[in-house]
């Protein structure tokens, strides 16, 4: 088997670097950003024309499309301006479909939105990969196109993919709960430099301007965070 196709087991992957996902966190390191790097390297391991990735979101907990590789730039608008709900995709989890801990979906198989069917490649399979976090929450999922000319997908290629994958929900756990831990440190420091505003005045208006001033810094620099 040629190296970069499904199967292969050539160590010339770039694998180090994401297996020490989990453990690695940067300053200007995103969700966003860390799945894009995650959909050009699956694309590349996959030998696969498309890949794209839903993620969570805390929110809504709709599933919406952060990363694409291979996409045309139309359809990746139409895939992130359309989100899914983790409930759209029970169907398609079938017995006789699963590989490892992944799904295959044979050509054809209605996928759960129109910008998904819109976006799957002509005469494909598609490989959906959980992205499951700790507790083994569904965080997110990862659509693989596979070569068309590919009959069936070897488990062991599969459990390559699903040990990125996990890696990559750990380092988006980790990205995410440092965001949550950054967001409360600014809101401790806020209250405390209010209280010390009010501490050193009785002056309302300067209280006011000063609080006005501090909630406006703050909200900045958490936004570029």
């Amino acid at each position: 088997m040629r190296p970069g196709q499904p199967g292969s087991t050539e160590r010339a992957l770039p694998l180090g670097d994401l297996l020490a996902l989990g453990s690695q966190i940067r300053a200007d390191l995103t969700p966003e950003s860390l799945l894009q790097e995650v959909a050009e390297t699956l694309q590349r391991v996959a030998a696969s024309p498309q890949v794209y990735v839903r993620l969570r979101n805390t929110e809504s907990d709709e599933l919406e499309t952060v990363a694409t590789a291979g996409v045309p730039q139309e359809q990746a608008e139409r895939l992130r301006a359309e989100s899914v709900s983790p409930g759209a995709f029970q169907p398609l989890l079938l017995p006789e479909r699963r590989v490892s801990q992944s799904f295959l979906l044979p050509f054809g198989t209605p996928l759960p939105s129109i910008a998904d069917t819109v976006a799957a490649p002509v005469a494909a399979s598609t490989l959906l990969v959980p992205l499951r976090g700790r507790g083994e929450r569904l965080m997110g999922v990862i659509y693989i196109a596979l070569p068309a000319n590919l009959a069936m997908l070897d488990p062991t290629a599969a459990q390559v993919i699903e040990a990125i994958a996990r890696q990559a929900a750990l380092a988006v756990e980790n990205v995410r709960l440092a965001e949550r831990s950054a967001r409360l440190l600014a809101k401790e420091q806020l209250l405390a430099e209010l209280g010390r505003d009010v501490s050193a005045t009785l002056d309302l208006q300067a209280i006011l301007h000063r609080t006005v001033d501090r909630l406006a810094r703050t909200f900045r620099s958490v936004a570029r965070r």
